[in-house]
């Protein structure tokens, strides 16, 4: 990457982004990896592609985090309806990345 462009933070979040689809293919599993294990393996679920973009863009500087919806445990839907999307048989989780003067920016992890 271009030194002038190291300080754009929407072009280092992309590059990163393209580095990290480019070595990882969707695939799930439940065996837990270290992200440096992940990124050998080639493989992971969204949670693996956020621990792994999470690690690389903080290290580039880029303020980050890991939102997601997560999945609702049984015992709490017998309460009624839940004001969410949550649903039993659904989680998910991505980034969001910080840019002064704009906010919290949503980006799909995987």
């Amino acid at each position: 990457m271009p030194e002038e462009d190291r300080k754009n933070i929407l072009k280092v979040v992309k590059a990163i982004r393209e580095y990290v689809y480019s070595k990882l293919e969707y695939r799930y599993n439940k065996r837990y990896t270290r992200p440096v294990e992940t990124l050998k393996e080639g493989e992971g679920t969204c949670g693996k592609y956020t621990e792994l973009l999470l690690g690389l863009m903080r290290l580039c500087g880029v303020p980050c985090r890991a939102v997601g919806d997560f999945k609702v445990p049984n015992y709490k839907l017998q309460y009624g309806f839940l004001r969410t999307i949550s649903r039993p048989d659904y989680d998910h989780v991505w980034i969001e990345f910080y840019i002064p003067d704009v906010g919290w920016v949503s980006m799909e992890s995987s």
